[in-house]
């Protein structure tokens, strides 16, 4: 057990159709440690094209369910973690901090992200880690994909393939317990270095589609150049 509590449930299900991604857990609290570290619910989210969608938010103590969802209770700060490389992505945080959690309490909470990145003009990509810093005893991940799109997996450090079904008009990638990994601790190694469990998904079928969204995307940025700039730019070449 790791900071004072585990995940007893982690489901994340996305869905490509609607762009949404739907997440459910379980918190077990252990001790006071898990008390302090684990009583707050947060989503980051941008707020240009997503939405964050609250469905639950209780904590269950000995077969009582007590409600923590209220809506005055929901904050919503600016995430700026870059900012201090002047770098200003407009990230923001919904979060709830619950009140009079107790040891052996379990924190029960589902949401919903809604929108994805219209940048990429719905070609979806994700990175999928097989690991935790805190133990988790049920694991779902799930990937709903229209069957006219295609989903490219490639795996990395022995990461388990995806069980694979069709429902009516969509594909199902679904995960069901794999082996999770824990976090530990690498002193002196490079920070590209990764040596766990992990799957890259993408719609983009190659490097050369990547390029071709790339360029494509910054040619938006290609403007004529004032007259007296161009003079200036002949005169310097």
């Amino acid at each position: 057990i790791s900071n004072g509590y585990y995940i007893e449930f982690s489901d994340k299900q996305v869905n490509l159709a609607v762009q949404i991604e739907y997440t459910h857990v379980i918190r077990h609290i252990i001790n006071e440690l898990g008390v302090q570290n684990a009583s707050e619910v947060s989503v980051n989210f941008a707020p240009e094209y997503q939405q964050v969608v609250f469905h639950k938010i209780t904590i269950v103590r000995n077969g009582k369910v007590i409600n923590q969802l209220n809506v005055d209770e929901i904050k919503v700060v600016q995430e700026e973690t870059d900012a201090g490389s002047f770098q200003y992505n407009g990230i923001k945080r919904a979060f709830v901090v619950l009140k009079g959690v107790q040891k052996d309490d379990r924190i029960d909470f589902s949401y919903s992200i809604n929108g994805f990145n219209p940048v990429y003009e719905n070609q979806y990509f994700d990175k999928l880690y097989f690991s935790s810093v805190n133990e988790i005893r049920n694991f779902y991940q799930t990937y709903i994909v229209p069957d006219n799109r295609k989903l490219i997996f490639k795996t990395y450090n022995n990461a388990p393939e995806p069980v694979e079904t069709k429902q009516g008009n969509v594909i199902v990638y679904h995960w069901s317990n794999p082996p999770i990994k824990i976090y530990e601790t690498q002193n002196s190694v490079p920070l590209w270095f990764n040596n766990y469990p992990h799957i890259s998904v993408s719609e983009f079928q190659n490097w050369k589609e990547v390029s071709d969204w790339g360029i494509k995307l910054f040619n938006h940025y290609n403007y004529t150049l004032p007259e007296n700039l161009q003079k200036l730019i002949a005169i310097w070449r």
